[in-house]
């Protein structure tokens, strides 16, 4: 099966500090596991110091095509990023894919899907710091939980109001 990277990207009032990321292996209910990795990227420019500009995500994993990858890798990074606002109580704005491609070894051909998205101002947010060991705790309680899908759209009710 052809392997994939979808890159997305958000503006959170939620971070991680710089060299800090949270990355998992997310095993959907139905396929195989997939590489999940969150961090914060910052800008320096014209500033006294760096600033946090978005919640950028790389998701890397096998799917059928490059729909079927944005659907499932984007599916899975709004749940974390639910999550990731039910611990630090903030809002991780709305993540878009930015680009989606096929990375598959020996192919000579590669699909990919690319959005423009405009980079918008750099604005001073208050923002909160993400605990990752508290999040991974989180995150490894959900996954064996046997409530999973009922608790998860209760994080994203909770995200999205």
């Amino acid at each position: 099966m052809p392997v994939f990277v979808m890159v997305a990207r958000s503006r959170p009032s939620a971070i991680f500090y710089p060299d800090e990321e949270f990355s998992l292996n997310y095993a959907p209910t139905k396929g195989e596991p997939f590489q999940l990795r969150f961090r914060t990227t910052f800008t320096e420019a014209g500033f006294d110091a760096p600033l946090p500009t978005d919640l950028w995500l790389e998701a890397r994993g096998e799917a059928s095509d490059v729909n079927h990858a944005g659907e499932l890798f984007g599916n899975a990074a709004l749940e974390i990023s639910a999550y990731i606002a039910l611990i630090a109580n903030a809002s991780m704005g709305h993540l878009e894919p930015h680009l989606i491609f096929d990375v598959t070894p020996g192919e000579t051909s590669h699909d990919f899907l690319q959005s423009f998205l405009p980079d918008q101002p750099v604005t001073l947010v208050p923002g909160r710091r993400i605990d990752i060991e508290l999040l991974n705790a989180f995150v490894m309680a959900f996954a064996s939980h046997t409530e999973r899908d009922r608790l998860s759209r209760v994080a994203v009710q909770y995200a999205e109001a």
